[in-house]
Protein backbone atom coordinates (compact mmCIF):
# COMPACT_ATOMS: atom_id res chain seq x y z
CA UNK A 1 0.00 0.00 0.00
CA UNK A 2 2.75 2.54 0.60
CA UNK A 3 4.00 2.25 -3.08
CA UNK A 4 0.40 3.04 -4.16
CA UNK A 5 -0.23 5.73 -1.70
CA UNK A 6 3.14 7.09 -3.03
CA UNK A 7 1.77 7.12 -6.68
CA UNK A 8 -1.36 9.11 -5.45
CA UNK A 9 0.95 11.81 -3.65
CA UNK A 10 2.79 12.17 -6.67
CA UNK A 11 -0.29 12.43 -8.84
CA UNK A 12 -1.68 14.96 -6.82
CA UNK A 13 1.29 17.06 -6.27
CA UNK A 14 1.60 17.31 -10.06
CA UNK A 15 -1.48 18.17 -10.54
CA UNK A 16 -1.42 20.87 -8.02
CA UNK A 17 1.78 22.18 -9.88
CA UNK A 18 -0.06 22.38 -13.00
CA UNK A 19 -3.49 24.14 -11.75
CA UNK A 20 -0.54 26.71 -10.10
CA UNK A 21 1.71 27.16 -13.36
CA UNK A 22 -1.87 27.48 -15.07
CA UNK A 23 -3.63 30.38 -13.24
CA UNK A 24 0.03 32.36 -12.85
CA UNK A 25 0.84 31.94 -16.44
CA UNK A 26 -0.30 34.20 -19.41
CA UNK A 27 0.59 31.44 -22.43
CA UNK A 28 -2.39 29.11 -23.45
CA UNK A 29 -2.45 25.18 -23.53
CA UNK A 30 -4.63 22.14 -24.06
CA UNK A 31 -2.70 20.44 -21.70
CA UNK A 32 -3.14 22.45 -19.19
CA UNK A 33 -6.62 23.14 -19.96
CA UNK A 34 -7.65 19.31 -19.83
CA UNK A 35 -5.52 18.65 -16.58
CA UNK A 36 -6.78 21.73 -14.46
CA UNK A 37 -10.77 20.79 -15.68
CA UNK A 38 -9.95 16.53 -14.14
CA UNK A 39 -8.53 18.82 -11.02
CA UNK A 40 -12.08 20.46 -11.08
CA UNK A 41 -14.10 17.48 -11.44
CA UNK A 42 -12.06 15.61 -8.72
CA UNK A 43 -12.75 18.64 -6.31
CA UNK A 44 -16.45 18.36 -6.85
CA UNK A 45 -16.66 14.95 -6.48
CA UNK A 46 -14.65 15.09 -3.36
CA UNK A 47 -16.38 18.10 -1.99
CA UNK A 48 -19.76 16.08 -2.56
CA UNK A 49 -18.00 12.70 -0.46
CA UNK A 50 -17.05 15.33 2.20
CA UNK A 51 -20.77 16.57 2.67
CA UNK A 52 -22.33 13.53 2.16
CA UNK A 53 -20.14 11.53 4.29
CA UNK A 54 -19.05 13.19 7.68
CA UNK A 55 -21.47 16.01 6.90
CA UNK A 56 -18.10 18.68 6.99
CA UNK A 57 -19.48 22.05 5.44
CA UNK A 58 -15.67 23.27 5.80
CA UNK A 59 -14.00 20.67 3.27
CA UNK A 60 -17.17 21.10 0.73
CA UNK A 61 -16.70 24.88 0.63
CA UNK A 62 -12.86 24.74 0.36
CA UNK A 63 -13.15 21.36 -2.20
CA UNK A 64 -15.69 23.68 -4.38
CA UNK A 65 -13.59 26.49 -4.15
CA UNK A 66 -10.57 24.49 -5.97
CA UNK A 67 -13.36 23.51 -8.04
CA UNK A 68 -14.42 27.13 -9.28
CA UNK A 69 -10.73 28.11 -9.34
CA UNK A 70 -9.17 25.48 -11.80
CA UNK A 71 -12.39 25.74 -13.71
CA UNK A 72 -11.50 29.32 -14.30
CA UNK A 73 -8.09 28.11 -14.98
CA UNK A 74 -9.66 26.12 -17.74
CA UNK A 75 -11.62 28.30 -19.23
CA UNK A 76 -9.06 30.62 -19.64
CA UNK A 77 -6.78 28.36 -21.30
CA UNK A 78 -9.44 27.77 -23.95
CA UNK A 79 -10.70 30.67 -24.48
CA UNK A 80 -8.68 34.02 -25.71
CA UNK A 81 -11.31 36.59 -23.95
CA UNK A 82 -9.32 38.94 -21.59
CA UNK A 83 -5.72 38.35 -22.81
CA UNK A 84 -3.93 41.72 -23.98
CA UNK A 85 -1.65 39.52 -26.39
CA UNK A 86 -4.61 38.74 -28.45
CA UNK A 87 -6.13 41.59 -28.72
CA UNK A 88 -3.17 44.03 -29.65
CA UNK A 89 -2.45 41.08 -32.38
Amino acid sequence: MAFDGAIIVAVVLLLIGVFLWGGLTTRRSIAVALLTLMVSVLAVGCGYYAFAESHSLPWAIGYGAIALTSLIVSISHLTRIGRVEDVIE
